[in-house]
């Protein structure tokens, strides 16, 4: 049972390859990242990656951060419990970029997706639709919005343009003549979808 996961897609932007430009796996996993960063693609690892890099800590391991920031007072002080909230400021300039012309954040989940727009919206962030990605270089990220030309001056470019099933092992265990089941992100990479991998997992324990 193959159950690999992802590897971030590398999409094909010249300059894609240039210093300032950075996986999402890199930057959660520690990568340096500068005071101004653009994100290029805001499905749900582009929102996650811009909720981390507005915060220079999380504030849900701090109960009473917690409460500032989404304006939840004590109901016996403030009316209904609803206080006015008190963001602090983003420790970076951040820009969240998409190719489609939908709403920023329409694909996200139902339930949870106004949060996410909400917490972005709340730290300053940019949100540009209907962008054409031209190029990465030394003068950040050059870009159209339409006819118009941008570019976005920029420390640190990161890329959550989707992902690819990572099989490395696949060939190898077949030519090794083990049988071998892809589950999870490793047959599907698209829309990560926890549900239908722990489903895959389940069937295929029940099958064999």
């Amino acid at each position: 049972m193959l159950a690999t996961g992802v590897t971030p897609r590398t999409p094909s932007i010249p300059g894609v390859d240039h210093p300032k430009a950075k996986s999402y796996g890199e930057v959660i996993e520690g990568a340096s990242v500068g005071d101004s960063v653009a994100i290029i693609g805001a499905g749900g690892i582009g929102f996650d990656v811009a909720e981390f890099l507005v915060h220079d800590h999380s504030p849900t391991l701090d109960v009473a951060e917690w409460r500032r920031e989404w304006g939840v007072g004590d109901p016996s002080v403030t009316r209904g419990g609803v206080a006015a909230p008190v963001v602090a400021p983003s420790p970076r300039r951040v820009h969240l970029l998409q190719r489609k012309t939908s709403r920023i954040g329409a694909g996200l989940g139902k339930t949870s997706g106004w949060v996410h727009r909400a917490a972005i919206m709340s730290k300053g962030v940019e949100t540009l639709t209907g962008v054409t990605y031209e190029r990465i270089d030394d003068d950040g990220l050059h870009l159209r919005v339409g006819n118009e030309a941008r570019v976005l001056d920029v420390d640190t470019v990161v890329i959550c343009a989707g992902q690819t099933p990572r099989r490395d092992l696949f060939d190898a265990l077949g030519a090794a003549g083990t049988s071998t089941h892809l589950i999870g992100g490793a047959d599907v990479a698209e829309e990560l979808d926890a549900k239908r991998a722990i489903r895959q997992g389940t069937e295929l324990a029940a099958r064999l």
